[in-house]
């Protein structure tokens, strides 16, 4: 679910498919600047309700580190 809701939301960001976005896609191929990184950190924290740290936002590179740091900060609040 996260992973897939990732997926979603960059592709909207960026007007692209979801397919051609994988776990090893940096931010920077997909275009995404420290501004756009900090939309889509607003709209994942929306949509999948949870906070997300300062130092999160810094340490994202990938789609995948996107993803993993997620499902860690969900099994923190469970």
């Amino acid at each position: 679910m996260i992973e897939d809701t990732v997926l979603e939301l960059i592709a909207k960001e960026r007007k692209i498919s979801s397919e051609e976005i994988n776990m090893h896609t940096s931010l920077d191929e997909l275009g995404i600047d420290s501004l756009g990184a900090l939309t889509l950190l607003f709209e994942i924290e929306d949509r999948l309700e949870v906070d997300i740290p300062d130092e999160f936002a810094k340490t994202m590179e990938t789609v995948g580190d996107i993803v993993d740091g997620l499902k860690e900060l969900k099994n923190e609040s469970s």
